[in-house]
Order: C-alpha cells, then sequence, then structure tokens
C-alpha cells in the first residue's frame, strides 16, 4: 500500500510539474503575443491642398489638406491634435476600420528663419501629435507614397520647393512622457528675379548715379554733395521698407549686410567730396583732380569688389 501510495504521489507530482509549465509556457507565449499587439503600427500621411493666410512676420498661415491613418490591424482609438496650431474643421471620410481618412482645414503657425533674408528658404510646418497614447501604444511611421503637395498650391511671392514628413517621439509634460508626434513640412523659397528687382536693383542703380558724380567737374561739388546726401536718406528709407514685413530677428540678416555695405559706401564717397571740395577751394585745382581721379577708380573697384565677396560669398 505505500509503495502504490509513494507511486501515486510521483505520478501526482509530475503530472503537477507538467501542468505548472504548460501554464507557464502559455502565459509567456499569450504575453508575448498582446506585447505584440499593444504597439499599434500607424502609417500617416499628409497631402496639402490649399495653403492660405500666409504672414511671413508671424510665420501663421491656414491650411488644407487629407490626413490619413494606416493600421495594420483595426485601428486603435486615436487622440491626436496639433501641436503648432488647431483644426476649424474635420470631415472623416471612410468607415473603414483599418483606415482614418480626415479632410482637415485648420490655423498653423511655424518659426521664420530670416539669418538668409532675402534669400531664405522657410519651411511651413504641421506637426501632429497623439496626447494620450505613448510609445509602447502607438507607433507613427511616416507613409511619404500617400504624402505630398497638389501642383495647385501656391503662396503669393514665394516658390513651392518641396515637402518632407517624419515621425518620431516627442516628450510631454513634466513626466516627459515619450509620445507618437509626426511633422509635415512644405519647403519654400524666395523668387530670386523678383528678389533681386525690387530689393536689390534699386540700390544698385542709386549707387551708380552717386559714383557717376565723380565724373562731373571740381566745381560742381555742392551739387555731388547734394546727391550722395539725398542718396543716404533714400538708401534708409529704402532699408526701412524692405524690412518692414519683418520681425526684429536679434541678428544681422543679409538684407541689413547689404544695407550697411550701402551705408559704409556712401559715407566713404561723402567723406572724399568735402576732401575734394576743401582742396579745391584752397585753389589747388590740379591736386583736387588728382585725388578726384584717384577715387573714381578706387571707389568704383572697391564697390565691385565688395559686392561681388557679398554676393557670392555671402549670399
Amino acid at each position: 500500500m505505500n509503495l502504490i501510495s509513494g507511486s501515486g504521489q510521483i505520478v501526482f507530482m509530475r503530472k503537477s510539474l507538467a501542468a505548472l509549465v504548460a501554464l507557464a509556457f502559455l502565459t509567456t507565449l499569450f504575453g508575448l503575443s498582446d506585447g505584440a499587439k499593444a504597439t499599434e503600427q500607424v502609417g500617416v500621411s499628409l497631402y496639402l491642398l490649399n495653403i492660405g493666410d500666409f504672414n511671413p512676420s508671424t510665420g501663421s498661415f491656414t491650411a488644407d489638406f487629407y490626413l490619413d491613418f494606416k493600421c495594420v490591424n483595426t485601428c486603435p482609438s486615436m487622440s491626436y491634435e496639433f501641436l503648432n496650431g488647431r483644426a476649424n474643421y474635420v470631415h472623416n471620410m471612410t468607415a473603414d476600420p483599418n483606415e482614418r481618412l480626415y479632410r482637415i482645414q485648420g490655423s498653423f503657425n511655424s518659426p521664420m528663419d530670416w539669418s538668409k533674408s532675402p534669400f531664405d528658404r522657410q519651411t511651413l510646418s504641421i506637426v501632429l501629435g497623439d496626447i494620450r497614447a505613448t510609445n509602447n501604444s502607438i507607433n507613427y511611421t511616416s507613409n511619404l507614397a500617400g504624402s505630398g503637395v497638389d501642383p495647385s498650391v501656391a503662396v503669393g511671392g514665394w516658390k513651392v520647393v518641396g515637402f518632407s514628413a517624419s515621425a518620431d517621439y516627442h516628450g510631454f509634460g513634466a513626466s516627459n512622457v515619450l509620445r507618437p508626434n509626426y511633422v509635415f513640412g512644405m519647403e519654400i523659397s524666395r523668387n530670386w528675379l523678383d528678389t533681386f528687382l525690387k530689393l536689390f536693383l534699386p540700390i544698385l542703380v542709386l549707387m551708380i548715379i552717386v559714383l557717376s558724380t565723380f565724373f562731373t567737374t571740381m566745381d560742381k561739388m555742392l551739387t555731388r554733395l547734394g546727391i550722395v546726401s539725398t542718396a543716404l536718406v533714400a538708401a534708409a528709407l529704402f532699408h526701412v521698407i524692405a524690412t518692414v514685413q519683418m520681425p526684429a530677428p536679434g541678428f544681422f540678416t543679409f538684407t541689413d549686410m547689404f544695407m550697411t555695405l550701402n551705408y559704409a559706401l556712401l559715407a566713404a564717397v561723402f567723406i572724399l567730396n568735402i576732401v575734394m571740395m576743401s582742396v579745391f577751394d584752397r585753389g589747388a585745382k590740379e591736386r583736387s583732380a588728382r585725388i578726384n581721379m584717384l577715387a573714381r577708380m578706387g571707389m568704383i573697384a572697391a564697390t565691385a569688389a565688395l559686392y561681388a565677396i557679398l554676393f557670392i560669398i555671402l549670399a
């Protein structure tokens, strides 16, 4: 009896051990399965239809676009919001459980970089984030194949260069919880010819007029000084008008460097004319003529060289 009882206990223990191993295996298996399902892969794409009310000084604009979420499995509950703006109109366009397609119109704001103005390239961004999901529940991936900018999109005074789209995680709140983040950006640049004709050509013509005063006779000194003085005032006013749409960036833009160079050249011409007038009034006509010839060649050469450095190297 004891032998049979002992054998029964051994069999019972073996069965119990096998059951525990099977239970542990099933728990691990289902745990892995749940973990795989926990992080849902969501492909995000944005197709831009229209840009309006673009204000370069503030970086604000309105946008009309399609926003598409494509899920590997059934789309989970998503609480997305726009981190750099807000939606004024949202229309759900599909009932597919594996896809969420929206037509959205909203107002947005992007920071502007004026360091290369007026040859700057700006990016109008639409930033999307999920305020409830974490990196363990939803993973955004950028669907470039479904993203783009409609050929009819136009921004007054700017040229559409292209677009970019990326997906990542962004820390939110004091706990810095990582949440899925998607950024779509449309790149725009100024029209070079339009910028040259409106901003640089008037100042270049003004400088040509000022430099041409060196070819006048020495008895026209007062006329020369009047032209140079008027040019200085005109350049200052033009500088103000050219930058009126820009906020104060806190650093020198290309426009500022260009205008500062012109101020320096005009000031040099003004000082040279004062010196020549002083020499001429003392009766040293030949000396003043030599100074005028040297000043003419020097100022023309210096102006051409400095403009070349500014536009070729710094632009």
